[in-house]
């Protein structure tokens, strides 16, 4: 028992420690509000959740930071803009979260707690952020999509279930891998 809540304590540190990397990276003077990216706030809170045992709001988590690791990096790809702490945010949450899928398996349902979080952190961000920061596309369309869908509301639905499917598709494959390898070994 005690070597199961030590190696929780360590796993779950790996999400934490890229939060903390995060708050760390963003410095005094910077608005704090960056924190409450989806990529940010789903390590703290898989980080939370799992010290806490809390395993629906960790499994709504997990996914994000499998997810959001292509639009981060277009992100980069497109600005140029990266530092070494973002680099590894993000690649310790995608490792947290796939430590955290294999030795607690997702349930099917976990993408729309996924949405649910979203949601959630949408409205976070619309409350606490600065609408020049768009944290979550909580304001307006990623820069160039409003000629392509000039409605907001419209891009909001439209990307709100684009993330339903990939959270669908995320948590579906995890579910599947980590069922393999719990199978074969």
């Amino acid at each position: 028992m005690q070597t199961y809540a030590i190696r929780t304590l360590a796993s779950a540190g790996l999400p934490a420690a890229a939060f903390v990397l995060r708050a760390w990276d963003y410095g005094p003077g910077v608005d704090a509000g960056n924190l409450l990216w989806m990529c940010n706030a789903a390590n703290a809170i898989l980080a939370i959740a799992w010290f806490a045992g809390w395993r629906r709001l960790a499994g709504a988590a997990a996914p994000w930071l499998v997810i959001g690791l292509a639009p981060w990096l277009l992100d980069v790809v497109s600005t140029g803009a990266t530092s070494w702490p973002s680099v590894l945010s993000h690649l310790a949450g995608l490792g947290g979260a796939l430590i955290y899928a294999s030795r607690q398996r997702l349930d099917g349902f976990d993408w729309l707690g996924g949405i649910a979080l979203y949601l959630a952190m949408q409205l976070a961000a619309r409350a606490w952020t600065a609408p020049e920061l768009n944290v979550n596309l909580a304001f307006r369309q990623y820069d160039g999509w409003e000629r392509v869908l000039p409605d907001y509301r419209v891009y909001l639905a439209l990307t709100t279930a684009a993330a339903g499917a990939l959270l669908g598709g995320a948590v579906f494959g995890l579910r599947r891998l980590y069922r393999r390898r719990s199978l074969s070994g």
